[in-house]
């Protein structure tokens, strides 16, 4: 039974359950195996060091008979918590959310990677594995997420716990981007031999790696799958599959592996069928979670300000979703009591605030008056004295030799991919002025931008998006249009939508046309050039969603002009048959980022609203069902006669409805016309309609036999949630039904309104009840004066078919190139609008078949089996009556998770109006103008 646990978040309570002994073996005593503590009690290095050693000593004195011969195991471990302690890994479980994935497997029918309903989040790498039984993991998360920081948390711990008990095991960090070819004339290693060697170089007095590997001795952290260095998507898939190879073969030793990585396209072809590699995944800060964290670190009056310009603003939102990100933006303001514009003037800020530090706290020498810091530098940063909010201290050698130093390294990458890149220090060295190129490395360390392996004697930035950031600033000055050039036309794009759909395993979603690792770097840059406008004019032609993205970002003004020539180029592509439907979906994406001239922004009496596309439906006689059905709810074949209606061309979107929930659209109780729908908005019985929706499957399947269930044609997770299901007495089912579904739980937004495949501005908003998309109505009709509702199962049938009958909205044929069904491989909502040889003649409606299922005001009836309102149709029979708040209602149309048979024009479905699925949505209809 799935759980709503998105604030079950299980935090460690840091220090609060600590005894207050003075001294520091009684502080050893106390910590224990909590390591989080050392990170707030701020001890020295020598402190610490002692802390540690009294640790060891009370470990030794409580097992005399252990074996603690392993001197060099525990001076390892010492070393790392030492290490790990420093400022730079700090994290807060509080802000840690982590999901466990369900794999349900290469041919799962539907998403083949779900959150597994039946676990917690987690806080904890250590907590996870501890309770899990898999000894492979994957780590995912976008850039500035933690990953990284979460690996060497799990490593401080580790160490910390062998410090304690000591066990014999050892906890082996290694980042991926290292993982190539000696040479260029050697062959890639098997990651078995490459491991070996890669600790033969960082920790040659220790045990062998092959002794500690096959006594299952190790917790192997590696850090950025995604950064393999690789030439093309065939050796990327290579490297990946003797990863995988590798533990196919050796997972019977014991060890634990934790990988992390960006995204699922990277990570998914890990598992195997002898050994499972289990997915998690980072998830964003929520926005209450942002909002904590900014009054947890600034004075409250500070901390409400910044909210309130975060709140309304989704680019931001996103932006300080990542932990990265939200710590510079609170370390800004703290300093500055300034709020940046957007991403590069945040980086600007940190690079300013760290020179500062050296420069006026630390009286670092190195940032004395000279080659590397000119004396008009100097004066600059200690004054804060900067001409615009990109500038940095640049007549010295160090800044420009770390921009350079960022372009040269990722120009010379082996990756058409994003990703952390590394360079010989010696080669490093050649790119930077010969007489100050070991200062300036030097310089980079202290300001923590750059990172030196000293062992193996490389040299990468701190964090991919500071390197981005230096690159940024020479691409600012000297752009390079044809770097981010990509190809976007059915006959230029290789391999084929058809050939790339054929390759994928069924649940796997169909990738994005690839990209060119230049893309963020280009944002960046823009941002920073001196003339923003023919930056992004320069960008039209090699990268035309680039250049809207561009556009759209909040530290860039175009002209108007150019704003609407990229916004009508983006509609031409979108509505271009010739342009690859992945083109397309980007297309739309960043049209919704940019703005969508289609949806007129208007203000009415309760504040902004999108006014939406609407297309004509005449008054006439319309044919609805079908005699020739196989499902008898189709029959019989009958018309209806209607008058005039306006239909939307798009579903509802979710750029739509944020604007109804920043007007208080959930506060304000006006908006919700019946008492049910009141009584769910005040969490009255608002789980009611879930729990139903369940008792409906129960008593569906109630009579089948198993071999039924397992030979339905749907994906394997509903099969096997229909076989539980079966196997529940009532009582059991009622119980499983309230710890799942608690009742008085107040909405507040729709159910994956923070779920990053279903919120982009430009898709229909899903996870909204019957009653929500009724109040949105509401409100919509009472900013124009019209009056929206959800159409008429009738109307949505008439708008799809058209008079002449159509089997689906476009014509007879179906085509999973018309239109978002599970055919169609995207696995989630397209941005609307994306198929154009999808849309009815004439009336040009969008998405009416495929993408979301589409509430409509009729009842269906009280169980799904059998409508209580069967065809012929009669809007006067009681069909149609709002006040009904336990049947189920019709919705039509079928959605990205349904096979063509059940999405034609004049299929019926219901749910109950409680339900919020992420295969729900809505479209509005207005009646004309009196």
């Amino acid at each position: 039974m799935p759980t709503d646990s998105s604030d079950n978040v299980q935090g460690d309570k840091v220090g609060q359950d600590k005894i207050k002994v003075d001294g520091l073996d009684a502080e050893a005593a106390a910590i224990g195996t909590n390591a989080s503590v050392i990170f707030n009690k701020g001890y020295s290095p020598t402190e610490l060091a002692e802390l540690i050693d009294e640790l060891i000593r009370r470990s030794q004195a409580k097992q005399p008979d252990a074996d603690f011969t392993s001197e060099e195991l525990q001076t390892y471990h010492k070393q790392s918590v030492l290490e790990l302690v420093a400022p730079r890994y700090q994290l807060d479980s509080r802000f840690v959310q982590i999901t466990l994935l369900v794999d349900q497997g290469a041919e799962a029918q539907g998403i083949r990677f779900t959150p597994d309903s039946q676990r917690k989040k987690y806080s904890s790498l250590t907590t996870l594995l501890a309770e899990i039984d898999d000894k492979a993991i994957v780590l995912l998360g976008k850039p500035g997420s933690g990953k990284t920081t979460l690996l060497r948390r799990l490593q401080l711990e580790h160490a910390w716990a062998e410090l304690e008990n000591p066990t014999g095991c050892v906890a082996f960090f290694v980042p991926l981007n290292s993982y190539r070819r000696p040479n260029l004339s050697q062959p890639l290693p098997e990651p078995l031999d490459w491991l070996a060697a890669e600790w033969q170089i960082r920790q040659p007095r220790l045990p062998a790696f092959g002794t500690l590997y096959e006594n299952g001795k190790l917790l192997l952290l590696l850090d950025g799958l995604n950064e393999m260095p690789h030439k093309d998507k065939a050796d990327y898939r290579d490297r990946i599959g003797r990863w995988q190879t590798f533990w196919q073969r050796t997972w019977q030793y014991g060890n634990t592996l934790v990988f992390s990585c960006r995204s699922l396209d990277y990570s998914a072809s890990l598992s195997g069928e002898v050994a499972v590699v289990r997915q998690t995944q980072v998830e964003p800060l929520s926005p209450r979670q942002i909002e904590e964290f900014l009054h947890l670190h600034l004075d409250d009056q500070i901390a409400e300000n910044a909210w309130e310009v975060l709140r309304h603003d989704p680019q931001r939102l996103n932006l300080f979703s990542a932990p990265f990100f939200l710590r510079l933006l609170v370390d800004q303001i703290a300093a500055t009591g300034t709020m940046p514009t957007g991403q590069a003037a945040l980086l600007t800020s940190f690079v300013r605030r760290t020179l500062y530090r050296e420069i006026a706290e630390r009286r670092n020498r190195l940032f004395a008056p000279g080659s590397l810091f000119s004396e008009d530098d100097y004066q600059q940063t200690l004054h804060n004295a900067f001409a615009d909010p990109y500038a940095l201290p640049d007549e010295g050698d160090l800044i420009p030799s770390l921009e350079q130093l960022a372009y040269q390294m990722q120009a010379g990458r082996q990756t058409e991919e994003a990703g952390l890149v590394r360079a010989k220090t010696r080669q490093a060295q050649k790119w930077l002025p010969p007489e100050s190129a070991q200062a300036i490395i030097n310089a980079g360390c202290q300001l923590n931008i750059l990172d030196k392996d000293i062992a193996r004697r490389e040299i990468t930035y701190y964090h991919q998006l500071i390197q981005e950031y230096f690159a940024a600033r020479v691409m600012a000055v000297e752009p390079q249009p044809e770097l981010v050039r990509v190809l976007w036309q059915v006959d230029g794009v290789t391999p084929t939508l058809a050939e790339t759909v054929a390759a994928l395993e069924v649940s796997d979603p169909l990738p994005r046309l690839p990209a060119t690792g230049w893309e963020e770097t280009t944002t960046l840059a823009a941002a920073m050039s001196q003339n923003q406008e023919q930056f992004v004019r320069d960008l039209l032609t090699p990268n035309l969603p680039l250049a809207a993205r561009c556009a759209a970002a909040a530290e860039v003004t175009v002209s108007p002009r150019l704003t609407r020539q990229l916004q009508d180029a983006l509609i031409a592509r979108i509505n271009n048959p010739q342009a690859d439907l992945r083109a397309r979906m980007v297309a739309a994406e960043t049209l919704g980022e940019l703005g969508d001239p289609r949806f007129e922004r208007r203000s009415g009496p309760h504040g902004d609203y999108l006014l939406p596309p609407l297309a004509m439906i005449a008054a006439g006689d319309y044919p609805l069902g079908d005699d020739g059905s196989s499902y008898d709810n189709e029959k019989p074949a009958h018309t209806v006669t209607l008058a005039e209606f306006e239909m939307a061309v798009f579903p509802v979107t979710n750029a739509e409805y944020r604007l109804f929930m920043r007007a208080g659209g959930y506060e304000d109780e006006q908006w919700w016309q019946t008492e049910a729908a009141r009584a769910w908005r005040r969490g009255e019985g608002n789980s009611e309609g879930r729990k139903q929706s369940v008792r409906d499957d129960y008593q569906l399947i109630a009579d089948w036999s198993e071999d039924r269930i397992r030979n339905l044609q749907t994906m394997p997770d509903q099969i096997d949630y229909l076989l539980w299901l079966q196997s529940l007495s009532p009582e059991e089912l009622e119980k499983k039904m309230e710890e799942g579904f608690p009742s008085g739980q107040l909405y507040r937004q729709p159910e994956y309104w923070e779920d990053s495949r279903f919120n982009h501005p430009a898709q229909p908003v899903v996870g909204t009840t019957w009653f929500e998309a009724r109040a949105y109505c509401a409100w919509l009709s009472a900013q124009t004066g019209d009056l929206y509702a959800l159409p008429t199962e009738a109307e949505w049938e008439a708008a799809t078919r058209g008079q002449i009958g159509r089997i689906y909205a476009w014509g007879k044929e179906y085509s999973s190139s018309r239109c978002n069904t599970f055919e169609t491989h995207i696995r989630a909502t397209t941005p609307i609008g994306v198929f154009p040889d999808g849309r009815t003649p004439k009336t040009n409606i969008a998405d009416l078949n495929g993408n979301v299922w589409e509430w409509t005001s009729t009842i269906w009836g009280s169980t799904r089996q059998k409508s209580d309102f069967p065809y012929p149709y009669d809007a006067q029979d009681g069909r149609e009556n709002p006040n009904d708040a336990n049947s189920g209602r019709v919705v039509r149309g079928g959605s990205w998770l349904i096979i063509q048979n059940n999405m034609h024009g004049a299929f019926r479905f219901s749910f109950r109006p409680g339900n919020r699925s992420h295969v729900l949505g809505c479209r509005v209809r207005r009646s004309p103008s009196q």
